[in-house]
């Protein structure tokens, strides 16, 4: 049977769930492309080949703020936007997305070792999206069918290499707010996306977006409005969370 298209308002990667405070996405209609009509949530990443093996390959140097050996200076710059990526996302509803073509964004496949790692990889950040977003046993109902594709995505989408195309398909269809990818090409040719279509951006770039909202962590991205979510307090989410990430990163 064929999944139904998603419909953004009911999204289950942003169903409320135990991961802290979320945003309120009027704070930046540009940055929260995936929120649909809602007003407040969390903050859907999904995350490009190249920035789960820097969490694998070089975790703790990112949670540790060291350098990571064998690097080049920009790749650190990257790598320490990413760190900070993470310190928001340990204390607010930040949601690190796997999207399904993720599993096969490769251009030669790996040997069999190099699978079950990568698969393993992927489990516990699935698992700590778990504990976000509260779906125990319902993970496969996360991703539904195709969306409907502006004429200026579709564009967008034609104008890149056809497994990077198919990649950012897999994040439209997600309604995830931002792709992260360290690709350079990717990010030239996406530079102009218009929402609704996910912002593509750099670990150094999402970070620059982020501090445009607010300077505190515990409050950027917060705005006054009716019925606010957050409005009475702001509650510290499920530490479980980071337990899964960290044993991705291999900490």
């Amino acid at each position: 049977m064929t999944a139904s298209p998603l419909d953004l308002d009911g999204n289950p990667l942003r169903a409320p769930g135990d991961g802290g405070p979320g945003f309120c996405y009027l704070s930046d209609a540009d940055l929260f492309r995936g929120a649909g009509s809602l007003e407040d949530g969390p903050f859907l990443i999904a995350l490009d080949s190249n920035i789960i093996l820097d969490l694998e390959q070089h975790g703790t140097a990112i949670l540790e703020r060291e350098e990571a050996d064998g690097i080049n200076a920009e790749h650190q710059q990257e790598l320490a936007a990413l760190g900070a990526i993470l310190d928001l996302w340990m204390v607010r509803d930040i949601r690190f997305v796997v999207v399904p073509r993720t599993r096969v964004d490769y251009r030669k496949a790996p040997s069999p070792s190099r699978m079950v790692e990568r698969e393993r990889m992927f489990e516990h950040i699935e698992a700590a999206l778990t504990f976000q977003t509260g779906d125990w046993g319902r993970e496969d109902e996360r991703f539904g069918g195709a969306r409907a594709m502006p004429p200026v995505a579709a564009r967008l989408i034609d104008s890149v290499s056809p497994l990077d195309g198919r990649m950012l398909t897999s994040a439209w269809n997600a309604g995830v707010d931002v792709f992260l990818t360290r690709d350079a090409r990717l990010l030239a040719a996406c530079q102009d996306g218009e929402p609704p279509f996910p912002a593509v951006l750099a670990p150094t770039g999402l970070v620059n977006r982020l501090a445009q909202l607010g300077e505190d962590p515990f409050f950027l991205g917060q705005v006054e409005h009716p019925s606010c979510a957050w409005a009475f307090g702001m509650p510290f989410g499920d530490t479980g969370k980071w337990v899964s990430l960290y044993e991705a990163m291999g900490v």
